[in-house]
């Protein structure tokens, strides 16, 4: 997989390099995607989280936040999946979870506002057990 910077995802076969699939998104990608059952998750620079079909690059669903118009760094967090839940983290200094299938929030949480020069809250959110580890520029872990 592969996304250019206009938001083309390129799905490719491992074993021979040809093309398999390509899909149009938000805005580029700069995470790793994640799989659960036959979806592909991505998140964008655009604030966004896509979900696919694996086998053929089908949009699921899109959520996440609007682009911020403060200063910030482009969104780069890998979303985190546990059980039938989407976690990611924005560069408008919010995490939020959506239910896998369907992509409907399920909490939104703010990190990092007020006076801070940076709001960024898109470093990878980590699952350890039932707890869910989350960090803002401002605000540290």
């Amino acid at each position: 997989m592969a996304t250019q910077a206009d938001g083309l995802l390129l799905a490719f076969e491992i074993t021979t390099g040809e093309p398999r699939w390509e899909s149009q998104l938000d805005g580029h990608s700069l995470a790793p995607a994640r799989t659960s059952r036959d979806r592909l998750i991505v998140t964008t620079v655009e604030n966004k989280v896509t979900t696919l079909n694996i086998q053929n690059g089908e949009r699921l669903w899109t959520a996440g936040r609007p682009k911020p118009t403060q200063l910030t760094v482009r969104g780069h967090a890998a979303p985190t999946l546990y059980q039938n839940a989407v976690f990611a983290g924005f560069s408008d200094g919010y995490v939020e979870a959506y239910a896998l299938d369907d992509g409907r929030v399920l909490w939104s949480r703010p990190l990092s506002l007020g006076d801070a020069d940076f709001y960024d809250a898109d470093a990878d959110t980590v699952m350890v057990g039932d707890t869910l580890y989350v960090a803002s520029y401002p605000k540290g872990v």
